[in-house]
């Protein structure tokens, strides 16, 4: 999931494999028929399930943040999304957003822009869009 970390973030599904396969192979070869709309939202609403089941979040958050202390500490180069600046990112500049990253001793070591469709670059631009909105409504 990528760009903002709430309603806006998407599923790069150019990018996405199952095993080796393509969701477009994974659906020939098996019948297996992916309503990737559902499964998106899913993932975005994937905070508000396990706090209406859990009435806490912070154990996946704790998950998440032991494996990036992992990388660090270890140096693995971990690749992995986190939110970091983004900087001329499909016409993008300026605030946090998430990418993949390398994660090694250093933290993020690179921010790897990975090809986007251009409904993808939308995407992107409109989650992007809406983290500024977001700032722009902060009084400091």
């Amino acid at each position: 999931m990528l760009g903002e970390h709430g309603f806006s973030e998407f599923a790069l599904w150019s990018h996405v494999t199952f095993g080796c396969l393509t969701p477009e192979e994974l659906e020939a070869q098996t019948g297996v028929t992916l309503d990737r709309d559902a499964l998106e939202m899913q993932a975005v609403r994937g905070g508000y399930t396990t706090m209406a089941g859990k009435a806490c979040t912070e154990y996946s958050i704790a998950n998440g943040t032991v494996a990036i202390i992992e990388a660090i500490l270890g140096d693995t180069k971990l690749v992995t999304p986190v939110s970091t600046l983004v900087e001329g990112v499909y016409g993008v500049s300026g605030h946090y957003a998430s990418l993949p990253c390398v994660i090694g001793a250093g933290g993020v070591e690179k921010v790897i822009v990975p090809t986007m469709t251009p409904h993808e670059q939308e995407r992107w631009q409109a989650s992007c869009r809406h983290i500024e909105e977001n700032i722009a409504k902060v009084s400091w």
